[in-house]
């Protein structure tokens, strides 16, 4: 009987269970890829099995994410995370409330849908919590919730804004569904974010809600500011484009056919 040898490789999208990762480490896969430097640089310092580990990022389709030419842009910030603890949404609703006092015609819109990892309860007592010492943000922040897959690319093309708040991204897939949207964006300046956003956004610390509501005033006060970053959005996206990422991937599984 004649065996079919199948070229099998495992992508690590984050760093989160160390027992996890070092035992597939020991397993035989033909590649071991990370999809940012930043998880390959973490999985690097217990990698005592001499693997190689090789980055392999996280892509989009580019028939569902592309710029809309003369789309009319609503005045919205769009926060494209879900509603969890570490997304930043408190700081993201203190910045608002700075903003909104100068700004009543923006509004600010959450992703309220359903996720099968962690406990929303806390991040839904903040908000609550909030709009009730806030009672004039009340008609201003929107929460949605179960969102169809395909309504997100309108939903980022339509804002003038989108914000990632995060405390950390191993990848940061959001950030780059506005990049491939030329949409612009504010992020924080952690985990792959850096990397992934380049010159394309404005980058921000963690938790600093001011600094927060700084870049927000720029946005929308600087025009010439937004159609930079939106321009350099171009010469970031091409390289993960799904058609150019898999190349990639079918290229590295190739170098192990014997």
């Amino acid at each position: 009987m004649n065996h079919i040898k199948c070229k099998v490789g495992i992508i690590y999208h984050m760093y989160l269970q160390e027992d996890l990762i070092l035992k597939t480490l020991q397993l035989p896969f033909t590649n071991y890829f990370a999809v940012s430097n930043d998880v390959k640089n973490k999985i690097k310092q217990i990698n005592t099995f001499g693997k190689k580990i090789e980055l392999l990022p996280n892509s989009y389709n580019e028939e569902e994410f592309f710029k809309i030419s003369n789309i009319k842009k609503k005045k919205r910030f769009f926060c494209n995370t879900r509603l969890a603890e570490n997304k930043g949404i408190e700081y993201m609703l203190e910045a608002f409330a700075m903003f909104h006092y100068e700004y009543h015609m923006y509004e600010l819109v959450l992703c309220g849908g359903e996720f099968h990892f962690g406990d929303r309860s806390k991040i839904f007592d903040f908000i609550e919590c909030f709009l009730r010492k806030h009672p004039e943000l009340v008609d201003s922040v929107k929460i949605l919730g179960n969102l169809e897959w395909e309504k997100i690319p309108l939903l980022i093309q339509e804002s003038e804004v989108v914000v990632l708040p995060s405390k950390y991204e191993s990848f940061g897939i959001a950030a780059l569904e506005t990049i491939a949207c030329e949409t612009t964006l504010i992020a924080t300046d952690v985990g792959n974010l850096p990397e992934l956003i380049q010159d394309a956004g404005l980058l921000i610390p963690y938790a600093d809600s001011k600094m927060l509501y700084y870049a927000m005033k720029e946005v929308v006060e600087n025009m010439e500011l937004v159609k930079k970053l939106n321009n350099n959005c171009k010469k970031i996206k091409i390289q993960y484009e799904a058609k150019n990422v898999a190349k990639k991937l079918l290229l590295r599984l190739g170098d192990n056919i014997s």
